[in-house]
């Protein structure tokens, strides 16, 4: 994740007003096979959400959500381990990235309260492309309506699902 300046570019070239970035798995061990340490987690990501606000050249908005959990899988479970994307490792990555988003002044998102009850119900255990994903999108979409959120600088504690009502929005097909 160091290296985003390509996708701020990307990004820019776009036109994008607004990007949610939402990485920071892999480094918990897969496709690797071992864990990235906690150091170098932050370092890492630092590195990376500098490139890309330094990419976007303050032309976008610059949103960063919580990094989801997996499931205790057959290859998370294993003994010993050969992925650590299980959700102590991700919680601890997240306060991390919270922490990282706060230095920086980047909104950070924590969509965990919309996750974490069904992070099993997605068909890769990964990637939630059902109404787990769809609550996630509405609630991104709501908050990205409502400019308010995103004027000044810092992070916005009250972003974090947990504190916002957003998220108990109906689902409409």
């Amino acid at each position: 994740p160091s290296d985003l300046r390509g996708a701020g570019e990307n990004a820019k070239e776009l036109n994008c007003t607004t990007a949610v970035i939402g990485i920071g798995q892999w480094p918990a061990g897969w496709p690797e096979e071992h864990p990235m340490d906690f150091t170098e987690y932050r370092n890492s990501m630092r590195d990376g959400l500098m490139n890309f606000t330094e990419a976007v050249s303050g032309k976008i908005r610059v949103v960063v959500r919580s990094v989801h959990e997996n499931p205790l899988g057959n290859i998370i479970s294993a003994c010993p381990p050969k992925d650590w994307r299980n959700p102590e490792v991700i919680r601890i990555y997240n306060r991390i990235l919270f922490e990282v988003c706060e230095d920086l002044s980047l909104r950070f998102i924590d969509t965990t309260a919309i996750i974490s009850p069904l992070y099993d119900t997605g068909e890769d255990w990964c990637h939630y492309n059902n109404s787990v994903g769809l609550s996630e999108a509405l609630h991104f979409a709501r908050l990205l309506e409502h400019d308010t959120f995103f004027n000044g600088t810092g992070t916005d504690k009250s972003l974090s699902v947990e504190r916002t009502s957003l998220v108990r929005m109906p689902l409409r097909p």
